[in-house]
């Protein structure tokens, strides 16, 4: 995994309303996941917005995916999230009029749902009985004329 969750992101929107964030991206490992993430730290007379941005190696701009519950408070929060294209990455901003706003929160690693693994092709033998595996695999050990000739 790219991700290597972080640590930890802080916030901050400063007097001139600026405070938009982005996490670096990372590869999607599968088409469906759930995104979690905790304040752990609020101070903000707004709200923050959470997006989950993706798009495809080839596209020039980025998509929204999907969009987190507004965040008014310390706490965990969770999205599922399906359809994913191949990049992935967070934006964070502030909703309201609140100057000098600051918020502290830890982003998980995915969960990835329904991966797909490459599998190696199975050998397809006939199902045999464990008492006949073993009769077959029986060797008899030689008598002493048979070694002399």
């Amino acid at each position: 995994m790219s991700y290597a969750t972080l640590v930890g992101i802080t916030v901050i929107r400063d007097s001139t309303g600026a405070g938009v964030y982005y996490t670096p991206p990372i590869v999607r490992e599968a088409l469906e996941a759930t995104f979690s993430l905790e304040t752990t730290h609020f101070i903000c007379g707004g709200s923050i917005v959470v997006t989950v941005e993706h798009k495809d190696f080839a596209d020039t701009s980025w998509a929204t995916a999907d969009t987190f519950a507004s965040i008014t408070a310390t706490g965990v929060e969770t999205l599922t999230i399906s359809a994913l294209k191949e990049e992935i990455r967070f934006k964070l901003g502030f909703s309201g009029a609140g100057p000098a706003e600051f918020a502290h929160m830890v982003v998980a690693e995915p969960t990835w749902l329904h991966v797909q693994r490459h599998r190696e092709p199975r050998c397809l033998l006939p199902r045999v009985h464990p008492a006949a595996r073993v009769a077959a695999l029986h060797i008899e050990p030689m008598q002493s004329e048979e070694l002399a000739t």
